[in-house]
């Protein structure tokens, strides 16, 4: 535990040198940005509610699974960028270790990507009411229930998380991982928008923001439960290689 715990600050550290920190700050202000936007421009004042669930439905669809993408490819190109694996692959590690803190990292940040979207929803719904009154949301803030969905929508997240990590980590190139989640991301828009139940890794936060409805259940469950699975055979298989 304690080289894990190591290995993580190590990770964190070396995420300084990259781009990570930027898109996990960058994606919540977009999702943020455009749903005061669409407060500021709406014919008709909207409810907590509704605003929040606009933003959460931008966040869960479209930028969530493109932040993950961005972000897991960012991880593993700390090391294919300058060719560093060969080198600390052969560190006196338990090479388990060295990919579990990989994983640990990038839902660590996952984590705050999901803090900062809560907190800048609501930092956007209270500004435009400061600067239009007029479009100031109405009735309750749902503060507990909004937090309820967005930890689902966490534990959701897992198996989406380690897909596209497994991906990022296993080829040296970030086209194939990048192409991966564009492919995912649109294949559950396309899946929503027929009205198909099918539970991709890419759905399955959208899912898990239902709790406790069945479909919440389900994203929840299927989320921890693929993404458990997932983590063990990807840390079985790159522990493997000799090189990557």
């Amino acid at each position: 535990m304690t080289a894990v715990i190591t290995l993580l600050h190590t990770e964190a550290l070396k995420l300084r040198r990259s781009l990570a920190l930027v898109v996990c700050a960058a994606a919540p202000l977009c999702v943020a940005g455009f749903a005061a936007l669409a407060l500021a421009t709406a014919k008709a004042p909207k409810s907590w509610d509704r605003f929040l669930d606009e933003g959460l439905a931008m966040w869960t669809f479209f930028m969530l699974p493109m932040a993950v993408t961005a972000l897991t490819i960012l991880v593993a190109q700390v090391e294919h960028g300058p060719r560093m694996w060969n080198h600390v692959l052969t560190l006196p590690v338990r090479r388990a270790s060295l990919f579990l803190a990989k994983l640990g990292i990038t839902l660590a940040l996952v984590v705050v990507m999901q803090l900062l979207v809560y907190a800048f929803l609501y930092a956007a719904g209270l500004a435009v009411s400061a600067v239009l009154p007029a479009h100031q949301p109405t009735g309750d803030m749902v503060l507990g229930g909004m937090a309820v969905g967005m930890s689902a929508m966490t534990l959701g997240a897992l198996a989406l998380v380690v897909v596209q990590l497994w991906a990022a980590l296993r080829l040296r190139s970030f086209v194939p991982p990048l192409v991966l989640g564009i492919a995912g991301t649109f294949a559950a828009l396309v899946f929503t928008a027929a009205g198909a139940d099918v539970y991709l890794p890419w759905l399955l936060p959208v899912y898990a923001t239902m709790w406790p409805k069945i479909a919440g259940l389900w994203g929840v469950g299927l989320g921890l439960g693929l993404g458990l699975v997932m983590a063990a055979a990807m840390i079985a298989d790159l522990s493997r290689r000799e090189a990557l």
